[in-house]
């Protein structure tokens, strides 16, 4: 799906939602919402007491969800069960994974009809179970590459991405914020790394930063901006397809 629409020239937009934020029942209505909003996959955050790889803003809406009752299990059983028209990657760290085992969680992601994971602090280095978990069903692991990637790790990162290549644009956690003046430069590395689409997280708040990302990969992911959105709102479902439709049509 993402080679037909990158071959057709458009850019790919990846949304991220923290199942069970702000509240259960919300997720399946976000979802469908950012479907109709012109979402190209959609991410689900697991929520976990120590997501080091996430700013205040996903913090908070990892520890609504913990006080929600969400677990590893609970968000992979509900994401069985969510209706969709795109592909559906979950992000999660590796505390909860291991403790639920590797082969247990592959298996409960095919289950579930999920595409690949994202998991932050598991480097490629020590990701060989997954990895091999994962490719036995199908499944995708996708590897992230920051700007302080040096070029031979950058390859073997590009090389292992069957999904995408996730580019994280700055050193730091996940946030809205001023995209590097040395955005593009990074991008153009990771081009050479890779076949496969190169979508740029970390930084991406709205229309503007995601259209100037977007022209150096071949798309982008949002998250903190849109959860920022949601919690503000009566209608979370409503703001999620608000926040969503200028950012599709920037692309």
């Amino acid at each position: 799906m993402f080679d037909t629409k990158m071959k057709a020239g458009k850019k790919l937009l990846v949304p991220f939602v923290t199942v069970g934020y702000p509240t259960l029942d919300a997720t399946p209505a976000i979802v469908r919402a950012l479907e109709k909003a012109g979402a190209d996959a959609i991410e689900l955050g697991i929520p976990f007491s120590d997501p080091l790889a996430d700013g205040p803003v996903i913090q908070r809406a990892s520890q609504r969800a913990l006080e929600n009752g969400v677990t590893l299990a609970s968000a992979l059983e509900l994401a069985g069960r969510l209706e969709r028209s795109v592909p559906l990657f979950v992000m999660g760290y590796v505390n909860p994974i291991e403790r639920f085992g590797v082969e247990r969680f592959a298996d409960s992601c095919a289950r579930a009809r999920i595409a690949g994971a994202i998991v932050p602090d598991l480097p490629l280095d020590e990701a060989g179970e997954l990895r091999a978990a994962f490719a036995a069903r199908d499944l995708h692991w996708v590897p992230l590459a920051a700007p302080t990637t040096p070029d031979e790790r950058l390859a073997r990162l590009g090389e292992a991405a069957t999904a995408f290549l996730y580019c994280v644009s700055v050193a730091g956690t996940t946030g809205g914020r001023e995209l590097p003046k040395d955005l593009e430069k990074f991008l153009a590395r990771t081009r050479r790394a890779t076949k496969r689409p190169r979508l740029v997280g970390f930084g991406i708040s709205d229309a503007a930063t995601a259209k100037r990302a977007a022209k150096a990969a071949d798309g982008v992911i949002v998250g903190s901006a849109l959860l920022d959105r949601i919690a503000a709102a009566k209608d979370p479902a409503d703001a999620a397809r608000r926040f969503l439709e200028p950012l599709r049509e920037a692309l």
